[in-house]
């Protein structure tokens, strides 16, 4: 087949068309351990956090769920960019929300199109505002203003609206569909009755300061302990609002979108949010600890392919795209899956049959750790004035590389310590043999793809307008 790196196009098979539809569901800043099964694996000392979301629960029970996943960047455009192309920040260009995806870098939008599918995609706000995210994408919805940001309800009545006015013959097409919702993101603001059923027991004044609904920057003074409380139980009531928004979206799914045509739902968020757990900080970007990395992540089936299955293998947010295709098409890649398995370097389609072959091989010979070991690496290309950095992870050990003295290194046993609370630098104990080759694959690593600072960037002109948007959501901007 030809598509390696999403350089061609799908052969169009002949008619009838009977590929299944695929949808992708993003949720900006959605925390793994605010959802789903991932409460009780990621539960803390105090047991798993307290937010109702039925909705996605039952969708994720239906699913093939994945017990680990991460961002290649908590950075929104930037993830969703490794998303839509299969490719590292570095490598498409969108590294901070004001860049825009390097128009010589294809992507899944556009090979989907070529075979034959329709494409649309319904977002809600400024930041999907770029030529490079809309290739593809026959319907292209989002606020037209700058400083319009649609809440998820009206994202989903938006596509929902889109589905029913299909016509037959756009009916006999398969379809992709991207959705994405943002209302995790600070401002934390999840309405009055939200508001009030997380805030209860917690004291907290009358009016709430409006400090407390946005991020933390570095630098500033660290929100106290009773803050936190609050800000953490606002944003309970922004997931659990997105969850009701999601719901008659899940629903219709289930019901499968076009009569008997299987669908596919993948369902991720481009990163999670950190909610004064270190560094004093609320808000992402400017760290890479498993708070702001770790990314709910399954894919649903409409017929209940793989329903209630459990995969240890580590998902990335670069393997979105090309498992997208691999649903498209069995064929997908057999070489590149064959290399990528090989090597452990490069993006991944995980529904690819070779790889589920290979993964089950493992676990069917009591090799399960094994099934862990795929190296990682995620940047953070900050623009609010944080220094870039870097983090690498194989199995349960992360070494986060800092690129300047006021950001250094630091080294985690996570099976032992989740939390990161225990910086394993100067006394690594029993965890040197994991380290050592960790750094020796990172080194390997970085000959192939350079430092932070030399990552690719496509910048693109940005107005006043766009500007204050971006500083409402708590972006700065350029770097």
């Amino acid at each position: 087949m030809c598509l390696v790196a999403f350089g061609c196009s799908v052969e169009r098979p002949a008619a009838p068309d009977t590929r299944p539809d695929l949808i992708l569901i993003t949720v900006d800043t959605l925390r793994a351990d605010h959802v789903g099964p991932w409460r009780g694996w990621l539960a803390g000392a105090s047991g798993p956090v307290v937010v109702d979301t039925p909705a996605m629960d039952a969708f994720a029970a239906d699913s093939l769920v994945f017990r680990e996943a991460f961002s290649a960047v908590p950075i929104t455009t930037a993830s969703l960019g490794s998303m839509l192309t299969g490719r590292l920040p570095r490598h498409h260009g969108a590294l901070n929300n004001t860049d825009d995806l390097d128009p010589s870098v294809p992507t899944v939008t556009m090979a989907l199109r070529e075979s034959g599918y329709e494409t649309a995609a319904f977002l809600p706000s400024l930041l999907a505002n770029k030529d490079g995210f809309r290739r593809g994408f026959e319907t292209y919805v989002f606020p037209e203003r700058a400083d319009e940001f649609w809440a998820g309800e009206e994202v989903v009545r938006r596509a929902l609206d889109f589905l029913d006015s299909r016509g037959a013959a756009r009916q006999a097409k398969p379809l992709f569909l991207w959705v994405h919702l943002l209302d995790p993101h600070s401002p934390y603001d999840p309405g009055e009755e939200l508001e009030a059923k997380y805030l209860a027991g917690i004291e907290h004044p009358a009016k709430l300061p409006e400090r407390l609904r946005h991020e933390f920057i570095a630098g500033a003074p660290a929100p106290s302990a009773r803050d936190l409380d609050v800000i953490r139980a606002l944003y309970r009531g922004d997931v659990e609002r997105t969850d009701r928004a999601l719901a008659p979206l899940l629903t219709r799914i289930e019901k499968t979108l076009v009569g008997e045509r299987e669908s596919y739902t993948l369902f991720t968020a481009d990163h999670g949010e950190l909610l004064g757990e270190h560094e004093g900080y609320v808000g992402h970007t400017g760290w890479l600890y498993e708070e702001m990395l770790r990314v709910p992540f399954w894919v649903h089936s409409s017929r209940g392919r793989d329903a209630g299955e459990v995969w240890d293998y580590p998902a990335f947010g670069t393997d979105v795209g090309p498992t997208l295709l691999a649903l498209a098409d069995d064929d997908f890649l057999d070489a590149e899956v064959a290399r990528i398995l090989a090597t452990g370097d490069g993006a991944l389609p995980l529904l690819d049959p070779e790889v589920r072959v290979h993964l089950r091989r493992l676990k069917t010979e009591g090799k399960s750790e094994r099934i862990r070991q795929r190296m990682l690496v995620s940047e953070s290309f900050a623009p609010e004035g944080f220094f870039d950095q870097r983090a690498a992870r194989l199995g349960g050990v992360k070494w986060i590389v800092g690129t300047a003295a006021e950001r250094p290194t630091a080294r985690f046993d996570l099976d032992a310590d989740p939390r990161e609370g225990e910086d394993l630098s100067s006394s690594l104990m029993g965890t040197v043999d994991a380290f050592g080759l960790l750094e020796g694959l990172l080194k390997n690593w970085e000959e192939k793809h350079g430092a932070v600072g030399d990552a690719t960037r496509f910048e693109v002109p940005v107005d006043a307008a766009s500007r204050d948007a971006l500083d409402k959501l708590g972006y700065g901007g350029g770097r």
